[in-house]
């Protein structure tokens, strides 16, 4: 049957000329499965001019063996073609001297059951032949290319030819897909061993564009002999472009021919970086000892790491979903306008919508929001930003910023809004532009224009705002927020103008439409919205109203006292102060600007210019400056009086530029034992003055001699020279710890706002004994005024004063300085003399000093009588009375720790950890313990204490109460067994055995003042 098959081979003679018919065969399916031998193809072909029959291929036995490469090709194309049902193909006939196809070679008919060879028919040619035309089925063969490209295969050859490991291919090379290994591996055996797929892949490679092939070049993988040679390169050098251009020259072969000089440079450094030049070690492997055993490994495997990784695929299928849900959210927004809704009206809110919780309700055209702390937040929120009140929920709102504003309710009962976004909020037809504030009054309009929203009769967000005279009265008494209530009301409509003046209408609900958003607030409350449940129906009109009048400066000067009420000007606006007189914390001092401009002032006492002091002016502005007139405050207000202050450490740490106030890094702080001038923290309430020593006059006033004055060099030559080391630390040291509990007033301190140094000058007692001091003053006198030549616009300088006998005490120590750290005192310190008080807080040791006033009182200035108090935590600003509370003198005791800094890491291999800090006490009170803590204060370590940076332990203190200095300290802690986290904790104890207290809310104050809680840092072992 074999030999029938192999001869069934049809031969055509044309003049002359044998052309052979193919005769293609193939094992059937009922063969592959009973095991029948192989039918192999035979082929005679004939050349013109009768050449030679190839020699075919064929075998009789009928055992299996390994079929060659062509003839899995061949077998391939026979399964595919074998299900092809249907009658024989005719063999079509080519003409004379052409070659067959690869189509009609691959052209195979299915065997019968009865293994009968098929009848082969033998066409005559005409001798005018057409060409057949090529079928198209061989093309199906092809689908399996799948999604490689051209590109990719230039890739695969190229990498391959480089590395030789298709490993490597895999994770080296970057294909148009992500093929996996597999995938790789039969491409690449396909593009070897298939010739069809071989010769289409080849095909479109040659199409390629030069400029792409050369792109896939200059991409190859490095081969091992070209990192060979540039491993040899040092990794302490520095080589250029030439060093490796010269490599190529002398080594073309190994180089591939794309390598550019600045490729090589590339990855030259790459291997830098790893690690893998020539004269780069690796590091060591551990030591035996130094080895996990299995079950501490086990125990920090992280589970989490454990999970599947991420599947890419599935991350963006995930994100074309929600690209396509927030379509069709889009959509339905624009959708919007064509429904028409009705909110309720304006004074009809629910009673259930109100409860003890409720301080005001926030209602819309789809949302009702009832707002339960005293801040919320409007705007557009995304999935990075969390807003209360959600605007995109009432509409488009693209436009709008995602922190559009922030409504607050002040402890007066008064609600502000601050616009925080790049569109105005108009407020009553005015507009309040980004960074500015307005209040909110009863039944006032609320509009965020957004002029390029897609509605139809829709320009804005429009709200009404109602609150409760209830709530401000309960706010005003102290009485709980949960008990007021308020109303604001927001829905979207459109406006229209007329005569310049705004009226607000709204359309009819007909959907049924429900909103449910709840979302809180950290640590203030929370603001729950509650959507329209049904059909409902109102109309409301909202008051007209009127843009602000326009005053000149002549008509704001006429209200300059408690008559006529107190106006004053800031940034062209005019503001009625006359009720805020009686509570601002700066006393009667503010009527110095009656009628007149606060920039003056303002530009001295930066205080003014935080946040909370702006939204209290703004509910005060009843108008406009006009336009002139602000054109001359701009022209008078040029003139900077900080301009001659002097240049400063840049390592200080700035808490405000004007005036001035800085703070060492804590890294630098303990150093030394003695602070370095350029490094000593500087507290300025004014500008720094500009002072002759030549014409310098310091003035003794409150004898019965009268004023005395002396000069400079008087208390340097009449006086003995007296040297202290003092420790100088502001009351409001390590003011950011109160803030963290709740806001406080003041400037944000770390824990750097003292220093150490060694102050020279003359004894104040010495000083008032020669001018006349005598038991006559004494039996009269209580106090020492002083004041600086730091003084402000209406030259009111800087005052404070002491106790009188602390000043007369032998023991006390008061000097007048003139000297720091052995040197004239900086400018910033105080010169050219400074009172020096040791123990006491820094507020009292004056700097410029001016005069000196022996006296019954203490000095009414705004600094001894307003500021530096300390109050109960639950003193508020409402209820704060400076009077009941005594000035701030000596300081409670105190520590804080420099090193480690909050938030390091510490090296677990080094066993311990080194702890280093400050200790001091105010009074003269000798610090004699420091405890140190590792794990939050349960368990304790006592410090080691030095007073002078050399001497391990202190030496005594010369005489009790005279301990000026503060004690460095350190210690080395153990490491806790497992620990990755530490919480380092510090506390001192002084000669009277007073100790710090473990938290800050039992002290905490509104000044945040007098902060002496155990300083806590917080670190994690590496």
């Amino acid at each position: 049957m074999d030999r029938d098959i192999k001869t069934d081979v049809g031969t055509a003679v044309v003049g002359g000329s044998t052309v052979g018919g193919i005769a293609t065969q193939n094992r059937s399916e009922d063969e592959e499965t009973t095991g029948v031998k192989d039918v192999k193809r035979t082929v005679a072909q004939a050349f013109i001019g009768g050449g030679l029959v190839p020699k075919r291929r064929s075998s009789s036995r009928s055992i299996k063996r390994k079929k060659f490469d062509d003839e899995l090709v061949e077998s391939s194309l026979a399964k595919s073609s074998s299900r092809v049902k249907g009658p024989p193909l005719i063999e079509p006939v080519r003409c004379t001297g052409t070659e067959p196809s690869s189509n009609e070679k691959k052209k195979v008919s299915k065997s019968s059951t009865s293994l009968t060879p098929p009848l082969t028919m033998v066409i005559t040619p005409s001798p005018i032949t057409k060409r057949v035309k090529k079928s198209k089925q061989p093309l199906q063969i092809t689908k399996d290319l799948g999604r490689w490209k051209p590109t990719d295969d230039l890739l695969l050859i190229n990498a391959v030819l480089q590395t030789t490991d298709l490993t490597s291919v895999h994770l080296g090379v970057k294909f148009s897909c992500r093929f996996t290994l597999r995938e790789i591996q039969e491409r690449w055996y396909a593009l070897l061993y298939d010739p069809v797929i071989s010769k289409l892949a080849w095909q479109a490679m040659r199409q390629l564009h030069p400029e792409a092939i050369a792109a896939i070049q200059s991409k190859a993988l490095f081969s091992q002999a070209e990192e060979a040679l540039l491993a040899k390169i040092s990794s302490s050098s520095q080589p250029k472009l030439e060093v490796f251009q010269e490599l190529l020259s002398k080594h073309p072969s190994i180089f591939y021919p794309s390598r550019t000089a600045k490729s090589l440079l590339v990855h030259w450094q790459l291997l830098k970086q790893y690690y893998l030049l020539d004269d780069q070690s690796v590091q060591p492997l551990p030591k035996a000892d130094q080895v996990l055993n299995f079950s501490d490994a086990e125990q920090m495997v992280d589970d989490a790491k454990l999970k599947d990784s991420r599947d890419e695929i599935l991350e963006h299928e995930l994100m074309v979903a929600d690209r396509h849900q927030k379509r069709e959210i889009r959509q339905l927004e624009q959708e919007l306008p064509r429904w028409q809704v009705l909110v309720d009206s304006i004074t009809g809110m629910n009673s259930p919508d109100f409860d003890n919780q409720t301080l005001a309700a926030l209602r819309g055209r789809m949302v009702r929001y009832l707002m339960r702390s005293r801040e919320i937040t409007l705007g557009r929120a995304t999935r990075d930003k969390q807003i209360d009140v959600d605007l995109s929920l009432e509409g488009p709102a693209w436009k709008i910023s995602r922190q559009q504003g922030i409504i607050k309710l002040k402890n007066n009962g008064d609600f502000f809004i601050a616009n925080e976004g790049r569109r105005p909020i108009y407020i009553d037809g005015r507009p309040v532009l980004s960074g500015n504030k307005w209040k909110l009054n009863n039944n006032s309009v609320m509009e965020v224009t957004n002029a390029m929203h897609h509605l139809r009769h829709c320009r804005g967000l429009a709200c009404v705002f109602s609150p409760s005279a209830q709530s401000a009265l309960k706010l005003k008494n102290n009485i709980p927020l949960a008990s007021c209530s308020g109303l604001v009301s927001y829905c979207w409509g459109s406006r229209s103008s007329h005569q310049g003046q705004s009226s607000y209408y709204y359309s009819s609900w007909r959907p049924r439409l429900r909103y449910v958003l709840m979302s809180l607030v950290a640590g203030t409350g929370a603001v729950v919205a509650y959507g329209l449940h049904q059909s409902e129906r109102a109309a409301a009109a909202v008051p007209q109203t009127v843009s602000l009048p326009v005053y000149t400066q002549e008509e704001v000067m006429k209200h300059c006292s408690l008559d006529k009420g107190i106006w004053v000007t800031y940034n062209g606006d005019v503001y009625d102060i006359t009720d805020f007189v009686a509570i601002h914390p700066g006393g009667n001092r503010i009527l110095l600007a009656a009628g007149g401009a606060l920039e003056p002032f303002w530009s001295l006492y930066a205080v003014h210019r935080q946040e909370h002091v702006q939204e209290i002016l703004s509910g005060y502005k009843v108008g406009v400056l006009q336009a002139e007139d602000c054109k001359k405050q701009e022209a008078a207000n040029l003139v900077d009086p900080y301009s001659t202050d002097p240049p400063r450490h840049p390592a200080l740490i700035v808490n405000s530029l004007k005036p001035f106030n800085a703070e060492p890094p804590p890294g630098l702080l303990t150093d030394s034992y003695i602070t370095p001038s350029a490094l000593f923290f500087t507290r300025n309430h004014l500008p720094v003055p500009q002072v002759d020593p030549n014409k310098y006059r310091l003035k003794i006033e409150g004898l019965p001699s009268g004023t005395m004055s002396l000069t400079l060099d008087t208390l340097k030559s009449n006086f003995p020279k007296h040297t202290v080391i003092a420790t100088i630390q502001c009351a409001g040291n390590r003011r950011s710890d109160m803030s963290k509990v709740k806001p406080v007033k003041g400037l944000n301190w770390g824990f750097a706002a003292i220093g150490n140094a060694t102050w020279s000058g003359a004894r104040l007692r010495d000083v008032l004994y020669h001018c006349g001091f005598g038991p006559e003053v004494a039996a009269k006198a209580r106090h020492v005024q002083f004041e600086g030549l730091d003084c402000d616009v209406t030259g009111m300088p800087y005052g404070v004063s002491i106790p009188l006998n602390k000043a007369l005490s032998e023991e006390g120590d008061v000097l007048l300085a003139y000297e720091m750290n052995g040197e004239e005192l900086p400018a910033d310190h105080g010169y050219p003399v400074r009172v020096i008080v040791p123990g006491v807080a820094g507020a009292r040791n004056v700097k410029w000093l001016g005069k000196v006033v022996i006296s019954e009182v203490e000095s009414e200035c705004h600094w001894q009588q307003n500021d530096y108090k300390g109050f109960s935590p639950g003193t508020n600003w409402d209820t704060v009375d400076y009077k009941s509370a005594p000035a701030i003198q000596e300081l409670p005791v105190q520590s804080a720790i420099t090193q480690p800094v909050d938030g390091s890491l510490v090296d677990r291999r080094m066993e311990e950890v080194n702890v280093k800090g400050y200790a001091w006490s105010g009074g003269g009170r000798e610090v004699v313990r420091v405890d140190v803590s590792v794990d939050g204060g349960k368990t304790w370590h006592v410090a080691k204490l030095r007073d002078n940076g050399e001497d391990e332990f202190p030496a005594p203190s010369p005489q009790p109460g005279r301990a000026w200095a503060w004690k460095l300290w350190e210690i080395a802690i153990p490491l806790p067994e497992g620990a990755e986290a530490l919480e380092v904790v510090c506390k001192a104890v002084d000669s009277s055995y007073n100790t710090q207290p473990d938290s800050v809310p039992p002290i905490w104050n509104l000044r945040g003042v007098l902060c002496n809680a155990w300083h806590r840092v917080k670190v994690k072992v590496n």
